[in-house]
């Protein structure tokens, strides 16, 4: 799957978590192993971390209650 903005195969689901116009929040490209969405039950995307987050971060927790 491609998941680099500037190409024009992306896959969908990166496209959607890549370009604020399709998920009303984020444009953020996906920098390469290890970035973090976080979508909501009703699929709504609400967090982006990227590589350098770790999981005991106050940011990722307060992402995740």
């Amino acid at each position: 799957m491609y998941t680099r903005k500037s190409s024009s195969y992306q896959n969908e689901i990166f496209a959607w978590l890549t370009d604020k116009d399709l998920n009303g929040h984020f444009d953020k490209e996906v920098d390469g192993p290890g970035s973090e969405f976080f979508v909501s039950a009703s699929g709504e995307l609400y967090g982006v971390l990227g590589p350098e987050a770790r999981w005991s971060d106050n940011l990722f927790n307060k992402l995740i209650q």
